[in-house]
Formats: C-alpha cells, structure tokens, sequence
C-alpha cells in the first residue's frame, strides 16, 4: 500500500567494474590499398603500438618474410623508425638522422639483403647518440637531440645540400630543453616534447612569434607547471589530451584548452593527475595503459572521470597485473589492441586480457582489481630475451630481442603449450649480436634498428584475398542501412560493389581483417529479393554473398516505435485543454506517449499521495493517465523531481525550488516507495479503484537528465543516482514483475568540471559510471534524449546527440547487456525566426524553418528504425505543441519554446504532416537534410 515503507538497505557493496569504450570509426577511401604509415614512437598519436592498416602481412604468411636491405648508418639504431610516405626515417646512436627509401629501391645496391644509402642525413648533435624515435607530420620530421628538438623537412629538400649524399641543416630548433630523452609528439600543428621542467608545446611549423633568430630558434607557446618527467617517456595525445608521466604521477593537460593556463611566459597546469608512473603512456579505447612504477601494469580512465576525485584531480587505476617490480626498474610502453595489452617484461611478452576483471576472468581477482598474465611468451636465456615495446599489426606481435626479432600469434593460439600458456615464436630473423630494437610495421615490411643499421624485411606472399562469411542486417528497400560484413583478409583499400540497380554504396569502414561497415542506400522502387554484394581487394581477389533485399518499413511498423510527449503543461491544464493535446498525439499516428510523474507535487509528504491533486479539476495524474489511455496511447511514466522534504537542503537555481535535486541519502528510499506505490496504482497488477487505471503504466523512466546538472543539482552524483536506482527497481519488480525499468533518460552533453567537481557527464561516462557502481542490474534499458539540433541527425560531425545512442549501445553490450535496449525519450527540432547573423558559423546563427524541421522528423525516425533498429525501443518527439513564449525575452530567440508539431494556436506545422504520413504509409524514402540546417 502506498503508506507501507521499503526495509531499509544496509551499506551497499559495489562491484568495481570498469569499461573503457570508445566508439572509432575509420573512414576509407575507396581506392586502391592505403599502405598506413608508423608516423612517431609506437606507431601513432595514442602510442598503441598497433598497425591498424597492415593487411598484408599476417599468421599464415609471415614466416616467408625474408631480410631484403638493410640502410646502413654510422652508428647502432637503437630505437623504431618512422615510416611515413615512402620513406624511412630513423636516428643512430652517431648522432646522425637518416632517411632512407622505405621499398629498398632507390640508391641501393644489387644482392640479398641489399644494401641501401640514404637519400639524405642530417646531424643532430656533435656525437651525441639519438636515443628516441623521430616523428613525422605536416612536411616536417622531429627529432631530438643534444639538449633540443629539431625540425627538418621530411623531402630532404629545403635546408639541404644538392648532393650526393644530401646533408640537411634544421629548419629551426628548440631552446635548451635539457637532457630527458623523449621522442615527440605531434597533433594539431603543435609539437609536444619533455624538458627539464616538465612538458612544453611548440608551434609545429616554427612560425609562431616565439621564433626567432638565424637559424631559427623557438621558445615553447606553452610549457606545463613544473614537474620532473620521466626519462624516455614520450608525451601521448588522445582525443585532446596530452598525457606524459613524471617521477611521482601521470599528468593529463588539455592539448587546445588554455584554461588552466597563465603568466607569460604561459605555465599550464594539468587538468588531471594519477597517482602512478612509468613508461610513455599507451591510450587505447578510452583506456590509459602505463607500464613501469611500483604497479607494472595499471589502467587508468582516459577520461578522468572514473576512480578519480578531490582537487587536485586525482585518478586510481582501474585494474593493474601481477608484476612484482624493482626499485628503478624500468619497462617499455606495452602495445594495446583487440583487448589485449602485450607487456615485456624480464625478457618475455606477457599478454593481459583488458576486459578481464569485469567478465568474470579467472585471470583477475575482481575484488581489488589485480590481473594475471593471460598467455606468455617463452622466456628465453637472458643472451637471447625479448626486449623493448612489442608491435601489433594484423594478429601478428613482433617483439625485438637481445639477439633476435620475432613474431608470435597475438591470439596466444598457434606455437602455444597448454596452461599455463607460454608460446614459441612463428617466425625470427637471423641473429645480430648486438640484437634487433623495437620494430614498426608498414604494408607488409617490418623494418628494425640494429647495431649496423636499419634492417627491412618482407614477405614473399601477400595475405590470403578476402572471403565474406555473412552480411547482417537484411537491407529494405527505399531505405539506408548500415551494414556489417563479416569474413575474413579485409583490407584499408577494399572495394563493395552491389548488384542492386542504382543503390548508393558508402565508404567501407571499421575496417578489420575480419570485418567492416558500409551503408547502403536501397531504391524504394526495387523489388525484394537476392542480390550480390561483391568486395575487391587491391590485388584484384573477389568475394561474393547473396544479400536479400526487403520491402519498406510498413507505417504500423514506424508507429508502434514512434511517440510524442503531451504539452509541457498537461499536468496542469484545464481538462479542455489537456484533452485537445492528447487527441492531437493520437492523431498524428504515435503509439506511445510519455508523462511526468511529478514526485514532488503528488507526495506532499511521506504518507500524502495526491494522485488526483491537480489544478482546474483536471483530475491530476490520474487525469492525464485516463485521457491518454482513452486515446489508445501507450505511456512512458517518468518518475522524477523531489519534493521539499525529502531533499530539505537542496539549493536550487534561481531560488525557486523546482525539485532538480536527487533525494537526500536519508530520503532515496522514500523515492523508492513513492515508485512503488505509484506501480501499485498504475501496473499490470494495480489495486487502484478505478479500472480505468489498470495496467495503464508498465514502462517507467527513473529521473530526468540525471548526467546533466540543470536536473540533478547541486551537481550529478553517479553514486546517489546508482543508489536510487538499486533502491527502485525491487520496488517496482515486487509491485509489478513484468515491468520494465529504464535509466536516464541522458541528456546530449559532453564531460564538463568547475572548481569543486565534474558539473556534467557525457552519456556514456555517465552509463559507465553506473556500471562501476554495480548498478548493471537494476535496469532493464536505458533512455538516451538524442537531440541533434544544430546538426542533422544523420550526420557524424558536429554535436550529435542521435549519433550517442551507438556508442551506450555498445557500452551495454561491452557489460553482457546486449539484449537490452536504447529508449529515445526526448528530442526534437526547435523552429524560429531568428536571421542569420554570423555568415561564417550558419549552424549556430539561426533558427530552423518549419520545412527545415518537416525533413529533420523524417530523418530521426529514418534512421532509428534502420541502422539503430536492432537495439533501441521507441522514439518520443517533444513536444505536440509550442511553449507559451517567455516573458521578457525576444520571441524569435526562443528556440526551445518551439519544439512542438504544432503552433501554441494548435495549427500544425509541416512536420505534423510527416508524422502522419510515416505513421500511416511508412518511411518515405532515403531524403536527408543538410548537414546544418
């Protein structure tokens, strides 16, 4: 009954549970084979160590690989080159920069291996040996040397003597940086390197006024705040941050973001720090990886958000291995791809299992966090043991060694012993007594540095041509799907061709041996049946499938997915009025609608519950719940917003209490017996009075926006909003079993802090903080408010909210809850009158005409109901109809008052009529707006 109360909870454990996921899409051109390149230290920007474009090369192939030349250099190469362009850089311990031509075939000698000249060199310091990788980008290459970072240009042309051999000066140089060996980074037309004060950013090109002088020399734009950085530890930069290690911590600065910065010289500081050291970082799928310090191995949130707190913001692992380290000892950065993070360590590869410790791995102990090696390599003799940063490059891990280079199936598959797992290698180069160091992958090449020069070896055989074993989804016609093809030997410059007449093919993308994406645009006018899907690799290999083609989606199909929220004032308007809006939901076509279930102006207090409470005898909830059940409307009941007294010290904006706050800790469950009650009243097994009420709720939205600190003040809380949720949903499920129980809805935001904490979570950190908590369980799907305004919902670029649903798509999944699904609750398209103002930033100028906002309904549901279909629920429009305008603001600058299909005056707009035409006929063909209105 609604007065009996919940047995109160003892402290809630919490499951450590950590899932870095991070949506990466490849967009790839349809040409011929794009080689990759190995363009700075461990490959990329994020110093994964991962060829993500090698194709050519792979398990069944790579024991024909053969030395084919070799570039000699004055000195021992102690570190990977950079591959870029056709072109082979690598620094040599005579403190010389070579560049050689990456295919052996220019200014080389006959024979086997051949031997190579450079195509031109460059001295970097007066006998001082060049410990770390250079970098190439943006027609420059860096490389460090003596106590500065020079810059070169990569042609070998500008600053050069005509030759032969070409001899290069340096375009401009660094002050004095210090002695802190450090290969670069660069990203954004900025150069990052370690000094000895800590990290500093150069204009990449040497063109900023903080250049100077003949030759050139540059002072840093920005230098961080000081610290001491460790040695051989390069800065790594992933998605705008740039992280480096130090002696005592990991720092985390804004690569663009000057906020944190000041004084002139400019000193910036971090944005976040863990309290963890070692090697260069490794940034892979929203993951941190820093090999070294007291740990070995520890994984951090790239984002900073998770296991982080306090200020200065500071971050715990959120796993680390098993290793057992000394005092000083230093270890290289790992290689991170499919899942697995590759360490050496004492002469041997152990393999992690990343996503170990929250599936149940027997391999971590998921109390604390700690994990074991998966799989090893074999450990040779301390003469012959593997050493320096493993690669990674299609199923393949190539490691250096004090003797040899090998390569190992990455899997921990082939040439493996039974548990414990230890595997021999499937192919070594011959030995050198001075070794191999760590090697770089390009187009079927593994070049490697060793005491007299660079080595260059290659395959007699190109990978097996592609095979595909299965095509999902089944296209519609007058529809565009994207599609996943699984199979086998796809490769960076695959060509998909169709046998469907006059259907539009994408880009292949996420591109993997194994498999890929492409969107397929299917004429409404074809008819259903089998068709060819046909994939070409460069050397000209086919595969085929029959794909089978179907018809439209029906608009029934479109409508039992479709909803529309009530008026904003339902709750609050005269019967009349309420009614008008209801019918008008009904009439466009939508099945579902959705209604707030107002906490704090039904439960005045713990045992008042004023279903009926309302104004101009509108009947309250129980009002608006039996006019749209009348309709025949299916509702969202959202149960959101706190009365006074169950969140007594909430201090809301603008000094009028709203209800924004989350219950008090003393007061969630009060929440939860509130959601019981109303269960009671309104599910499939109410006990209301009125049968009207019966089974007329059975899907419920717990809170409002919770990420988002307009609606969960004083600032979003994941663990308040975790323990609400794993205090409502046994109240529901004892109410009502058969009820479903969604989180969210999320609000469309990015992650965002001031000066005491984080003001906003981006849905996805937001669902991942969830599952950190535990709470996994206590929903049976979550709700996502997948506005796109300003962009198309279409569209990738920009602000998208509509794209977002994917990415907690996936984050489920990632947590074994693929089955459950996506609720879009609330977006829409605000039209207006406002001109553009600003010509060079239209999609932030104006408003959207109503024709525009037509389009934008038909775009969201297109694509809901195609490439989001297998994993979302319905889609709910807000709103019916228009706001009332705002007193004392400007009418054509109120957006957000006009979201509704209809005006405030009830005429509908153009976009109403698209909603009944979907509802009632279905999609109607593969149109989209612009990218910005």
């Amino acid at each position: 009954m609604p007065g009996d109360s919940i047995q109160k909870r003892g402290p809630r454990t919490r499951t450590r549970i950590r899932a870095a996921f991070r949506h990466l899409a490849l967009p790839l051109a349809v040409a011929l084979f794009a080689s990759g390149c190995w363009s700075q230290y461990r490959g990329n920007l994020a110093h994964s160590g991962h060829q993500s474009l090698e194709f050519a090369i792979g398990v069944n192939n790579v024991s024909t690989l053969t030395d084919q030349w070799t570039g000699a250099t004055g000195g021992a190469v102690t570190t990977a080159p950079a591959i870029v362009d056709g072109v082979a850089y690598v620094g040599a311990t005579d403190g010389v920069l070579y560049a050689f031509d990456a295919t052996g075939t220019r200014d080389c000698s006959l024979g086997a291996p051949k031997a190579c000249a450079p195509q031109w060199s460059a001295t970097v310091g007066a006998g001082t040996p060049i410990r770390t990788s250079p970098a190439v980008a943006g027609g420059f290459v860096y490389v460090q040397g003596e106590d500065a970072l020079f810059a070169f240009d990569a042609r070998g042309v500008s600053g050069c003597s005509p030759g032969p051999p070409r001899s290069c000066a340096p375009l401009w140089r660094t002050a004095s940086i210090g002695d802190v060996p450090s290969s670069p980074a660069v990203a954004a037309d900025i150069v990052f390197t370690t000094a000895d004060d800590g990290l500093r950013a150069y204009d990449a090109s040497g063109n900023s006024p903080t250049c100077a002088g003949t030759p050139k020399v540059c002072e840093p734009l920005w230098s961080s705040t000081p610290f001491a950085p460790s040695r051989d530890a390069s800065p790594t930069v992933a998605d705008g941050t740039v992280f480096v290690t130090g002696a005592n911590a990991m720092y985390a600065f804004s690569a663009t973001d000057q906020t944190t910065c000041s004084g002139t010289p400019r000193r910036c500081a971090p944005r976040w720090i863990a309290d963890g050291t070692g090697s260069s970082p490794a940034v892979v799928g929203g993951t941190v990886y820093l090999a070294g310090g007291t740990r070995g191995l520890a994984a951090y949130d790239a984002a900073g958000v998770l296991g982080c707190a306090g200020i200065p913001r500071t971050c715990a692992p959120r796993w680390t291995a098993a290793l057992s380290v000394r005092p000083g000892e230093i270890i290289e950065p790992p290689a991170v791809a499919g899942g697995i993070a590759y360490l050496s360590f004492r002469g041997a590869i152990h393999a992690y299992d990343t996503a170990g410790y929250r599936r149940g791995s027997d391999r971590c102990i998921k109390d604390v966090n700690l994990c074991t090696t998966a799989w090893q390599t074999e450990k040779a003799v301390n003469a012959d043991a593997v050493s320096g940063a493993p690669a990674l490059a299609n199923g393949l891990l190539l490691t250096g060694g004090a003797r040899h280079l090998r390569a190992y199936d990455a899997s921990g598959t082939t040439n493996c012993a039974a548990f414990p797992i230890a595997c021999a290698p499937l192919w070594s180069a011959p030995a050198r007594p001075a070794g191999y160091a760590a090697p770089a992958i390009v187009d079927g090449t593994v070049y490697a540095g060793s005491d007299d020069g660079l080595h260059a070896f290659r395959t007699s055989t190109r990978a097996p041509g592609p095979a595909i074993g299965g095509v999902t989804p089944s296209p519609i016609a007058g529809q565009t799907t994207s599609l996943t093809v699984a199979g086998r030997a796809f490769s960076a410059g695959i060509v998909v061709s169709t046998t469907v007449p006059n259907a539009a093919l994408g880009f292949p993308s996420n591109v993997t041996p194994t498999s890929f994406t492409v969107a397929i645009t299917i004429p409404a006018s074809t008819s259903p049946g089998a068709y060819k899907l046909t994939v070409e690799d460069a050397a000209r290999n086919l595969a085929t499938r029959t794909v089978a083609v179907g018809g439209g989606t029906s608009g029934p199909e479109v409508a039992a997915r479709a909803g529309i929220s009530g008026f904003p004032g339902t709750l609050w308007s005269a019967p009349a009025e309420r009614d008008a809006d209801t019918r008008a939901v009904a009439d466009a076509g939508a099945d579902w609608t959705s209604l707030d279930l107002d906490w704090k102006s039904i439960q005045a207090s713990s045992t008042d519950f004023g279903w009926t409470r309302g104004t101009l005898g509108n009947g309250g909830f129980d009002g608006a719940v039996k006019a749209a059940r009348g309709e025949g409307l299916q509702i969202l009941g959202v149960i959101t917003y706190s009365p006074k007294w169950a969140s007594p010290n909430c201090a809301d904006q603008g000094g009028t209490y709203v209800g924004h706050c989350f219950p008090d800790a003393a007061h969630v469950d009060d929440f939860a017996n509130f959601a019981r009650a109303a269960v009671q009243r309104y599910g499939s097994q109410s006990t209301a009075t009125d049968p009207a009420l019966h089974n007329s709720i059975t899907h419920w939205q717990i809170w409002n926006e919770p990420n988002h600190q307009e609606f969960s003040l004083p600032r979003p809380d994941p663990d308040r909003y975790a323990d609400m949720l794993e205090a409502v949903y046994p109240a529901i499920k004892a109410a009502d079993p058969s009820a479903t129980v969604i989180a969210g809805g999320t609000a469309p935001t990015g992650n965002a802090w001031d000066a005491i904490g984080q003001t906003e979570f981006a849905p996805t950190t937001w669902l991942l903080s969830l599952y950190d908590r535990g709470a996994g369980e206590s929903f049976d799907a979550i709700a996502h408010h997948p506005y796109s305004f300003p962009w198309n919902p279409l569209d990738e670029a920009g602000f998208n909210g509509f794209t977002q649903t994917r990415y907690l798509y996936l984050a489920m999944a990632a947590h074994g809850d693929g089955m459950k699904k996506v609720w879009g609750t609330e977006m829409g398209a605000p039209t207006g009158s406002v001109p553009l103002a600003d010509p060079n930033q239209p999609c932030f100028s104006r408003s959207m005409t109503e024709a525009e906002q037509a389009q934008w309904v038909h775009d969201y549901f297109l694509g809901w109901n195609t490439s989001f279909r297998a994993f979302t629920g319905p889609l709910i429009w807000k709103a019916i109809r228009d706001d009332p305008p705002t007193v004392g603001v400007p009418l054509n600058t109120q957006l957000w008052n006009h979201l509704g299909l209809l005006r405030l005056d009830r005429t509908p707009k153009p976009a109403f009529g698209t909603f009944q035409q979907m509802t009632s006929t279905g999609l109607i063909g593969p149109r989209r707006g612009a990218s910005c209105y």
